[in-house]
């Protein structure tokens, strides 16, 4: 088994422009002049592997697993690879869809309260196969991570405030609507994806929903950098990025 994971808090955070939000409280960025904020932020040489979630739904989970995975190793300099399978179970389940056999992830809402309720485990313990992917975790996934306590908080879906989460070292998790083109256009542009007109016929009828995990921003381009959840090689750089409009 790789490195112990010790009870200690971890936080992270996730954007949502929804005020009925409950057992999530948001997070209050400490009062920093956004003019002394730094016009480069990069977080992602604290973070893992990039995974791949193939032809499953787990977009989500990912996006936890590394925000989680990002904050152990920021803070105890081990890195553990985590269950995203073990995160998106829990995050059905607190839903209660997660007997349910369609491959339909999980809310981003929904999974943080998942990781608050159950924690997280290791990937050694339960693995992402496929025939796991509606399965109830074992017992031993349950009792690992019950040594571990997750609080997760709600970022205000304001530029200056997510720049300062950012800046202080927090990443976030958001949900974003993309057109069926954006996997071609990021692979063309190494990893850039721009913003479609919103009085394109095909935007408003876009319904792949992805979630990434925004690991940093440049000023100087006008973009965030996020981190994706389809594998390594889908572009050189291990995050894509998206414009702050």
């Amino acid at each position: 088994m790789g490195p112990k994971m010790s009870r200690r808090r971890f936080t992270h955070s996730y954007t949502s422009s929804n005020n009925s939000l409950c057992r999530v409280d948001r997070i209050q960025p400490k009062l920093i002049k956004e003019a002394r904020l730094p016009s480069f932020v990069d977080l992602s040489p604290w973070m893992g592997p990039v995974k791949n979630q193939r032809d499953m739904n787990t977009c989500v989970a990912i996006a936890f697993t590394a925000a989680c995975e990002y904050m152990i190793n920021r803070h105890t300099g081990k890195y553990i690879d985590l269950s995203c399978l073990f995160i998106n179970y829990n995050g059905r389940l607190v839903s209660s869809i997660a007997l349910a056999s369609l491959d339909i992830g999980s809310s981003v809402k929904d999974t943080a309260i998942g990781l608050t309720q159950f924690g997280i485990c290791e990937e050694a313990i339960w693995r992402c196969k496929r025939h796991n992917l509606n399965r109830r975790p074992s017992g031993e996934a349950y009792a690992r991570a019950s040594q571990s306590v997750v609080t997760v908080r709600r970022v205000p879906p304001i530029l200056a405030d997510m720049k300062i989460c950012l800046a202080k070292g927090i990443p976030f998790v958001v949900s974003i609507i993309l057109l069926e083109s954006a996997m071609y256009e990021g692979q063309e542009r190494n990893g850039y994806i721009s913003m479609p007109d919103s009085n394109d016929t095909g935007v408003r009828n876009a319904k792949l929903g992805h979630a990434v995990l925004v690991v940093g921003y440049n000023d100087e381009t006008q973009h965030f950098l996020i981190r994706n959840s389809w594998g390594p090689h889908w572009v050189r750089k291990t995050s894509k990025a998206l414009r702050f409009e």
